[in-house]
């Protein structure tokens, strides 16, 4: 996906980076972490690294999976339909909500999809 949005965005800078040890010095307009929250180790420690990252009008844009989706990913992972996934925090969208005011992030939008 990041080779697809370079070659059709050349003009624009994309970074593909380790959230754990970002290596990144300049401030970003938008930052995309999806499907990631629920693999950190230290949720809060990433997002106040990003936060260093932002501007007063970057953007952090999270998608993460629902716990509702559990119980149907472990039978699948149980019966060779998937692999395995690492242990998940399940952050529930308020607990990303409160992560985010404690960074001093502010949530505009959100959509609680099950």
């Amino acid at each position: 996906m990041l080779s697809a949005a370079k070659n059709r965005h050349p003009e624009l800078c994309f970074v593909r980076a380790d959230a754990h040890a970002l290596s990144i010095y300049h401030k970003v307009d938008v930052i995309i972490l999806s499907d990631l929250l629920n693999d950190l180790w230290d949720v809060q420690t990433v997002l106040q690294r990003f936060a260093r990252l932002t501007k007063p009008r970057s953007r952090i844009i999270i998608n993460s999976f629902s716990r509702l989706w559990e119980s149907i990913f472990r039978l699948a992972a149980w019966t060779d339909l998937a692999k395995p996934t690492l242990y998940q925090n399940w952050l529930t969208v308020e607990d990303v909500t409160a992560l985010l005011n404690l960074t001093d992030f502010e949530v505009i939008k959100q959509w609680p999809f099950t």
